[in-house]
């Protein structure tokens, strides 16, 4: 008769960097060098579509090749702020539309990262990374609601 074989639970690490390519290198190199470091983890990375910038499509099939231990996923894009918001303070439009996320990050924690029974998740904790700390203060309430 075989051994038995065990399944490591592993903790859920989502990141949810602010949009652009600059936070999700940052992000990137955090979460490598804490996978180096400890292996018990399973890092998903919540991405949105920068509003204005370039698309980061083709750095996350290049991050997604060489990182198969990462889970990348889209999160629905959002209509930004009017521009004028821009123009009259930038950091609230940012807060604005990151705010604005907000449901499709609950959504995709319970609907894609939860769900996935094939990593044997035990917990989740959701570490976020981004320069604008103070912008994400919506997903902390968000993620409040998982206990």
């Amino acid at each position: 008769m075989a051994p038995a074989q065990t399944t490591t639970l592993k903790n859920a690490l989502v990141f949810v960097p602010a949009p652009g390519i600059g936070h999700l290198v940052s992000v990137m190199e955090f979460a490598k060098r804490l996978l180096e470091r400890d292996d018990s983890f399973s890092i998903t990375m919540l991405l949105m579509s920068p509003p204005f910038a370039h698309d980061v499509t083709t750095y996350v099939e290049k991050l997604n090749a060489s990182h198969p231990e990462f889970q990348f996923l889209g999160l629905p894009t959002v209509t930004p702020p009017p521009l004028e918001d821009v123009l009259a303070c930038p950091e609230h439009f940012v807060s604005v539309f990151i705010a604005d996320h907000k449901n499709h990050v609950k959504d995709m924690i319970v609907n894609h990262v939860l769900s996935n029974k094939k990593q044997g998740l035990k917990n989740l904790h959701a570490m976020l990374k981004s320069e604008v700390d103070s912008s994400l203060t919506y997903v902390t309430s968000c993620l409040g609601s998982f206990g």
